[in-house]
């Protein structure tokens, strides 16, 4: 299990909707991404490394960063 802030929070940028957040790992980890097209966060599992910056590890943390628009 990873700790601390995820990629995008540590930036401080919003995520790249584009890059693939579940990564090249087998772990089991629930995490949270944003949906443009539904405009809300969604759970997913993450792999443990790589992926993308569009992952949290939190729905506040995805909605604090990415807003609430649903």
């Amino acid at each position: 299990m990873l700790w601390g802030p995820a990629p995008a929070a540590i930036a401080g940028a919003r995520p790249d909707p584009l890059l693939s957040p579940r990564g090249e790992c087998r772990r089991y980890t629930l995490r949270w991404y944003y949906n443009q097209r539904a405009a809300e966060c969604r759970p997913f599992v993450y792999g443990g490394c790589r992926g993308g910056t569009n992952r949290f590890e939190s729905r506040e943390d995805c909605e604090r960063l990415c807003g609430r628009r649903a």
